[in-house]
Order: C-alpha cells, then structure tokens, then sequence
C-alpha cells in the first residue's frame, strides 16, 4: 500500500469515528410535535392540548418561545404578533434559562386531575 493511500485511509477512518462521536452526541428524542416551524400549528396544537389533554399524554412536544418566571414556577409563552398562548413548564434535569429568553424547548406532556379538575404542564428534559 503507497503511503498517500495509507494517509487517505487515516483520515477517512478519523471522519467516520469523528462523525460517529458527535451524532452519539445530538439528541435522540423522539418529537410527536414539532411546533417549531409555524406559530398557526403551533397555537392550533396548544389550543387543542387544552381541550383534550388526554389526547396528548405523554406525548413530546418540540416548542418555541419565550420563558418566563422564576424559582420553580415557569411558562413558555408565544412570541409571534398573530397568536397568543401561554402554558406551565416543569423541568427535569435541566438548567432553568434567565427569565425572558427565547429558547426552544423538548418535553412530555403531562396531565393530572386534582380535585376533579384537570390541568397539564410540558416537563422539559432539552432546552437550547
């Protein structure tokens, strides 16, 4: 084997382990919801969530907007001038962002009863 070949083998060989490293790395979640792409879809999801939570139990959810709160109270709420909603997160593991900050969000939708009423709130597991 000539030593140009050898050097091409090399560096493909460090592409492919250098490529594998960083898609092990990326996230892995599986997004039911992509609300990233279009505020209508996105306000039609949530307005859909609120009348039948049920629907969307346990289901992950990829939103954007901005945070809000403080302490262990938040909410993500929409930014765009056409659509308005605003609901509870709860996070798992993750660093709160500083209040005010547009962030993109991935999490489970999670619905309780207490006291014959129901509620639901997104538990965020990714923030970018």
């Amino acid at each position: 084997m000539t030593k140009r070949l050898k050097n091409y083998l090399v560096i493909a060989l460090l592409l492919i382990v250098g490529l594998t490293f960083f898609s092990a790395c990326s996230s892995t979640t599986r997004v039911n919801y992509d609300l990233t792409a279009s505020d209508t879809y996105a306000t039609s999801i949530v307005q859909n969530i609120q009348n039948d939570p049920y629907k969307y139990s346990g289901k992950t959810l990829k939103v954007w907007g901005k945070f809000k709160g403080s302490s262990s109270y938040y909410t993500l709420n929409e930014n765009a001038s056409c659509c308005r909603w605003s609901f509870e997160v709860k996070l798992d593991g993750v660093s709160a962002p500083n209040s005010g900050d547009n962030v993109t969000v991935v999490g489970k939708c999670v619905v309780e009863k207490t006291n014959g009423a129901t509620s639901w709130y997104l538990k965020v597991n990714e923030i970018d």
